[in-house]
């Protein structure tokens, strides 16, 4: 077998394939589109496979999962014969910075099937709207916007009182964004931001947002956990404020299950860290994130990733040095997977992906080697699927 890599010509040959598996849409009953023909799943809803299956994806949802049969098959439009090799879900980057459409082929060519951008602007959700109507290859893109901040940089926000963080997210809403971004506000600011971010229904996440001159402050940080935040960036910097806040020991256990009883989810940005400092001591933010996991905290998988990153952190390859950085960590490979799938969708907000399930969303890898067993091998994935369309295919 050959692999097929992506290059500009390919990617123009991907976007002839994406169109040409598609069913059609006066189509007034299912039909199938793709058969994946005996793979072992790694469904992320168990621990361990279901071996030996067929699965079965009309239009863009998985249909169908049954044991392999050697019966007729199913007419379909396309079989995949998997032999035995293994399905999971595609990743989740659950924070990136996006730059331009150039970007996004090499995210999913690595098997990123989603993403969450953490600065949006009108030219991003433009292309979100391409992708999710298959004028352009990629992943499926959800956009944060401008980050909202009394801190200026360029491209960001600049908010300085409460009727503006207002006006702001009056904005954000009528323009489509998916989320509002949040980093460095007043306490009273950063309220004023979630509770009418909560009044036009749109979530929120960032950094630790309070950036007054006292960090230890437990009723501050209570407000911040209370505050309905999606999620919370580098968790590294939780794990800071926490230690910071944590009177005995135990305490931070505490304000972890205050953590998992609100559904925040936390995400990780490790590989950044030694980009920044060569010699940056991961064990903290190891210790942390192991103790979230197994307190039951959802964790999502984010790089900082970007096109013009002057770190050296790129658009699609960087994700598989953070999950090198995971295992590191001394998580199970299933734990390190459910970050990269289940916990990215808990920060998308979308359950229908992460996981290879009946009625969800098919993004699906097909891979040479158990990835519980072997993580590297999802650095190459045979067969990419997004949203039942073939973005990637041996043969």
């Amino acid at each position: 077998m050959k692999i097929t890599v992506f290059s500009k010509i390919n990617f123009v040959l991907a976007a002839l394939i994406f169109l040409d598996v598609g069913v059609n849409a006066g189509s007034a009953k299912a039909t199938c589109s793709i058969l994946f023909k005996d793979v072992n799943i790694v469904s992320m809803t168990a621990r361990g496979l279901m071996e030996h299956q067929d699965l079965i994806i009309s239009e863009s949802t998985i249909s169908s999962i049954t044991p392999t049969s050697s019966g007729p098959r199913q007419d379909c439009k396309q079989v995949i014969e998997g032999n035995g090799q293994y399905l999971s879900p595609g990743l989740v980057n659950a924070h990136i910075h996006l730059n331009d459409q150039q970007e996004l082929v090499k995210y999913l060519e690595k098997g990123i099937t989603s993403v969450r951008t953490m600065n949006g602007t009108p030219e991003i959700l433009q292309l979100r709207d391409r992708v999710l109507n298959g004028d352009v290859v990629g992943p499926t893109i959800v956009v944060a916007s401008p980050i909202t901040s009394e801190k200026f940089n360029s491209g960001w926000r600049l908010v300085a009182t409460v009727d503006e963080i207002s006006a702001a997210l009056e904005e954000y809403k009528a323009a489509g964004y998916d989320l509002v971004k949040f980093y460095e506000l007043s306490e009273e600011n950063y309220t004023a931001l979630a509770k009418k971010a909560k009044a036009l229904g749109l979530p929120i996440a960032g950094h630790y947002p309070i950036r007054d001159e006292v960090f230890r402050d437990h009723d501050q940080l209570m407000k911040v956990l209370n505050s309905g935040a999606r999620s919370l960036e580098h968790i590294e910097e939780v794990a800071q404020i926490l230690a910071l806040n944590a009177d005995a020991d135990g305490q931070i256990d505490l304000y972890l299950d205050e953590i998992r009883a609100r559904n925040i989810v936390l995400t990780t940005i490790l590989n950044r860290l030694i980009k920044r400092d060569p010699d940056y001591d991961y064990q903290p933010a190891f210790t942390f994130l192991k103790k979230s996991v197994e307190a039951g905290v959802f964790v999502a998988l984010g790089t900082d990733s970007s096109g013009v990153s002057s770190l050296g952190i790129f658009p699609g390859i960087t994700i598989h040095r953070e999950l090198a950085l995971l295992k590191q960590a001394g998580l199970t490979s299933h734990q390190v997977l459910m970050i990269a799938t289940i916990g990215g969708a808990r920060a998308l907000g979308d359950d229908n992906v992460g996981v290879v399930a009946e009625g969800k969303t098919a993004d699906l890898l097909l891979l040479r080697e158990n990835p519980l067993v072997n993580l590297s091998t999802l650095e190459s994935p045979i067969v990419i699927v997004h949203r039942g369309r073939v973005a990637k295919f041996e043969d």
